[in-house]
């Protein structure tokens, strides 16, 4: 690949350099609103008060910390992995998908990943508490993995295919060593293990795009189909009232007949 062709904006390469650091906050701004939250939960809730309802306690999970628990990091560590990860892949996937589909991913991991948390939690008889967005940062390599396999984010390093496993590998391993340590430090501890879940989901998220791509396809086609057709159905109805005008005057049209017009008019000056 060339250097111009890394340049320029319609390269389908383009996304690994140019999403990330051209105005990630305008092309970006799911991404840009995680990053300001997260890091502002982990500048603020230091204090137990704030630890204690900002995670999901595992044994009395409330439907606030269920929807709320992935924006917080109780680890520095772990708050500087997902914050690097999410911000670079996810500013190129937002950047490819849109806003819309790229939240819609986001909630997949994020929720999908809580909830397999404590069904396992409640499986396997884990207590504790868990938060964290690991499960969106290992999505995110998925899925730059998946779109881009065969660029290098630098020269001396393999394609995405195979490295993005190795940081899944590294991440998840790292994960794993922060949920043993702090729970032998200070038990029960955090359960971090199952954040690893947002690999398949983001799998089953791949596997179900293209349906749901289809479907809206047929959708946008079914509605440019209707409004079409009532386009045609106001020129007929324009044309009929027209002829009525040559024959029989303009005095002949009935109050209706002539907000019709007038709003047929308007509708097609604004196309215009």
């Amino acid at each position: 690949m060339s250097r111009e062709s890394a340049r320029s904006p319609d390269s389908e390469d383009m996304p690994l350099g140019y999403a990330s650091t051209r105005g990630m906050f305008f092309r970006a701004p799911m991404v840009a609103a995680f990053f300001v939250v997260s890091l502002l939960l982990w500048l603020i809730g230091s204090d137990e008060e704030s630890l204690r309802h900002l995670s999901l306690e595992l044994a009395s999970p409330t439907v606030e910390s269920f929807l709320a628990s992935h924006l917080f990091h109780r680890s520095g560590l772990e708050l500087v992995f997902n914050l690097l990860v999410i911000v670079v892949t996810g500013a190129i996937l937002e950047t490819r998908w849109g806003t819309t589909r790229f939240v819609a991913f986001y909630f997949v991991c994020a929720w999908g990943s809580t909830g397999l948390t404590l069904a396992l939690a409640t499986l396997f008889g884990v207590d504790g508490f868990t938060c964290g967005s690991a499960s969106v940062a290992f999505g995110c390599l998925v899925c730059i993995g998946y779109l881009f396999p065969e660029i290098r984010l630098l020269r001396w390093v393999p394609p995405n295919r195979y490295l993005v496993w190795m940081v899944i590998f590294v991440g998840a391993s790292l994960l794993v060593l922060l949920e043993v340590v702090e729970r032998t430090a200070a038990p029960p501890g955090p359960y971090y293990s199952p954040q690893v879940t947002g690999v398949p989901l983001t799998l089953l998220f791949l596997k179900l795009l293209p349906i749901y791509d289809k479907w809206l396809w047929r959708r946008l086609q079914r509605r440019e189909e209707e409004a079409r057709s009532r386009v045609r159905e106001i020129r007929e109805r324009v044309d009929q009232l027209l002829e009525k005008i040559s024959n029989d005057g303009y005095e002949s049209l009935s109050r209706d007949e002539l907000n019709f017009l007038r709003s047929a008019s308007k509708h097609f000056s604004d196309d215009a």
